[in-house]
């Protein structure tokens, strides 16, 4: 089963800019910035392949 760690932000501009952060610094991305349910969101991977989500908080 795959788990993902969730980094919430407040704005979706906060999501881009940690998008844009991460990328730059050659963390990879497993899931670009697409727009769910919950809101904007991406996925990337910690150096142990973990996956950490950014999102916002629900509701």
């Amino acid at each position: 089963m795959v788990r993902d760690l969730a980094f919430q932000v407040e704005t979706e501009d906060e999501v881009k800019t940690l998008h844009q952060t991460w990328k730059d610094a050659a963390i990879v991305i497993e899931q670009e910035l697409e727009k769910a349910v919950f809101g904007l969101t991406f996925v990337a991977l910690d150096p142990d392949g973990h996956r950490i989500r950014v999102n916002l908080p629900d509701g």
